[in-house]
C-alpha cells in the first residue's frame, strides 16, 4: 500500500490556528483602540460643542441659581470625564442634590438639542401653597414656603393676608423628617380644610397650628367668626355646618365655631 506524506498538511493547519489565535489575541486591543479613537472624535467633534445654555420655565426661581446647580452638579455626572463643552457631557436631569441647591425647584431636566448645540434647562418648580412659619422657639422663628406635598424649601419673612395662607406652628421649632411641615395624614386634613374655605369665600386672616398632642388648628377670619379644627380626623362635618349657616346668613354673627368634635359643632 503506498503511503501520502501529509507533514505539509499538518504544517499548514498549524499555520492557520496560529494566525487564528493571533487574531483573537489582537482584536480586543484593536477594537477597544477604535472605540477611543471614536470617543476621542466624538468629544473634540465641532457638530457636538455647546453654543448655548438655557434655562426655561423659571418663573419663581432665579436662573443664575440654576445655572450655578448645574456647574455644581458636573462633579457628580456619569459623564464628569467629558467637558461640558460637549453635548454629550450632560445628563438627562439633574441629580437631586443639585436640584437642592435652587429653591423653589423640583426637578431641572436637561434637553440637548444638537442641531443648534443649545442646553436647555427645564425647571419643574414646586407650587406654593402658603408660608409656614416654625415658631416652636420663640427667640427663633422661621418661616418657609411649603408646596402641596407639605415640603418647606425657602425662607421668607411672616405675612397676613387673604391671598397667602400663612399658619404659624406653635410647637414645631422646625419641619420635621423630610422637610415635612405635618405628617401625611395631618396635611391631608390641613389641605381639605383650606379647600373648603376657599370653595366657600372664607379667608384665613391668623392660623395657629398645634401640630403636636393636640393636633389642632385655629384661625381668625375676615368678617366671620374664629374657626376651631382638628387636623386628627378628616373635616367631613365642616361643610354641611357652614354651608347651613351661609345659607341662613348668619355666619359672620357668630363669635366662633369648634369643629374638634366628631360629628358635631358648638358654635356661639
Amino acid at each position: 500500500m503506498a503511503r501520502y506524506d501529509t507533514s505539509w498538511q499538518n504544517s499548514a493547519k498549524k499555520k492557520r490556528v496560529a494566525r487564528v489565535r493571533w487574531a483573537r489575541v489582537l482584536a480586543a486591543p484593536a477594537a477597544a483602540l477604535g472605540l477611543l479613537l471614536v470617543g476621542w472624535a466624538l468629544i473634540h467633534s465641532p457638530l457636538l460643542r455647546v453654543r448655548e445654555v438655557v434655562v426655561a420655565n423659571a418663573a419663581r426661581v432665579e436662573k443664575e441659581a440654576v445655572s450655578d446647580a448645574a456647574k455644581a452638579a458636573r462633579t457628580g455626572f456619569i459623564r464628569r470625564a467629558i467637558s461640558p463643552a460637549n453635548l454629550l457631557g450632560w445628563p438627562g436631569a439633574l441629580p437631586p442634590e443639585a436640584v437642592a441647591l435652587v429653591p423653589g425647584a423640583e426637578a431641572i431636566e436637561v434637553d440637548r438639542s444638537f442641531f443648534t448645540g443649545t442646553v436647555t434647562l427645564v425647571v419643574r418648580e414646586r407650587e406654593p401653597v402658603g408660608i409656614w412659619c416654625f415658631e416652636g422657639d420663640p427667640s427663633a422663628p422661621v418661616c418657609q414656603w411649603f408646596d402641596e406635598r407639605g415640603v418647606v424649601y425657602s425662607r421668607t419673612t411672616p405675612g397676613e393676608g387673604s391671598l397667602i395662607a400663612v399658619a404659624h406652628d406653635l410647637d414645631q421649632a422646625r419641619a420635621g423628617s423630610g422637610r415635612r411641615v405635618l405628617q401625611d395624614e395631618q396635611l391631608a386634613h390641613f389641605l381639605a380644610i383650606l379647600a373648603i374655605l376657599r370653595e366657600r369665600g372664607i379667608s384665613p386672616r391668623v392660623m395657629e397650628v398645634r401640630s403636636g398632642s393636640r393636633a389642632e388648628l385655629s384661625m381668625t377670619t375676615y368678617g366671620g367668626p374664629r374657626l376651631i379644627f382638628t387636623l386628627r380626623t378628616p373635616p367631613d362635618q365642616v361643610e354641611p355646618v357652614l354651608d347651613d349657616f351661609i345659607k341662613r346668613g348668619a355666619l359672620g354673627g357668630l363669635t366662633y365655631i369648634d369643629f374638634r368634635s366628631a360629628k358635631r359643632a358648638f358654635y356661639q
